[in-house]
């Protein structure tokens, strides 16, 4: 993978490791426990990108159904609560995502 330019659909094999424990392939490093967390976010979607170069992007977001179950549900001290809670999951999985692309060709042939 090339730091700035698009994720191909080939890489977007990086969803499937979100999904997976992988802590072998960083064993004994400091991010053993960041690569051990399971990170479960939407389908890839398939985009077009500059000159129609086929591209996959990772969906990630707090949609209206979250927002309007957390007030519902305990008034804004839960919606703080929740929307903390769901920042805080965004950030994992962006830090998984950067981790996994430090050793992808690793990563993609431990996970097949």
């Amino acid at each position: 993978m090339e730091t700035g330019k698009p994720v191909t659909l080939l890489e977007a094999r990086i969803v499937r490791a979100l999904n997976c424990d992988l802590s072998p392939v960083f064993a004994g490093s400091k991010h053993e426990d960041l690569a051990r967390t399971l990170c479960h976010i939407g389908q890839p979607v398939g985009v077009r990108f500059g000159a129609g170069m086929p591209a996959g992007t990772l969906r990630i977001s707090y949609d209206a159904r979250i927002a309007y179950e957390s007030w519902r549900d305990g008034g804004e001290q839960a919606w703080q609560e929740k929307l903390e809670n769901r920042c805080h999951q965004i950030s994992t999985v962006l830090e998984k995502v950067q981790l996994i692309t430090t050793r992808f060709d690793s990563v993609a042939r431990y996970i097949g």
